[in-house]
């Protein structure tokens, strides 16, 4: 990042989850194939948190929505933050982060 800005507040929290490790945050256009386009705001928006839980050495995801006023992310309902909710992969992956591609439209995701 060239530049950011320190937050006054995580942008979501869970009691007992332990640390989180290589977070990663983005859209996803729920009105159309091309889900993966970054540039759309609005309703048929969605919002992908995925981290590293070092607890588990899983890396786990949650959808969502996120109130761009309050700067807050609410996963929906069903969305569970533990060994049991939703794994990006069931073998020995860990720590991944991912990019946009603008040149070829989509995201890339790559662990260790």
């Amino acid at each position: 990042f060239e530049t950011w800005i320190a937050s006054d507040h995580p942008l979501h929290f869970s009691d007992g989850v332990g640390l989180w490790e290589c977070p990663d945050f983005f859209p996803v256009y729920t009105g159309k194939p091309q889900g993966v386009d970054t540039s759309i705001i609005g309703p048929e928006v969605k919002h992908v948190l995925k981290v590293s839980v070092f607890n588990c050495l899983h890396d786990i995801y949650t959808i969502g929505t996120y109130d761009i006023e309050k700067d807050v992310y609410i996963p929906d309902e069903g969305s569970i933050e533990n060994d049991l909710g939703l794994r990006l992969d069931y073998g020995k992956f860990y720590a991944s982060k991912s990019f946009f591609d603008d040149k070829t439209n989509r995201r890339i995701l790559w662990g260790w």
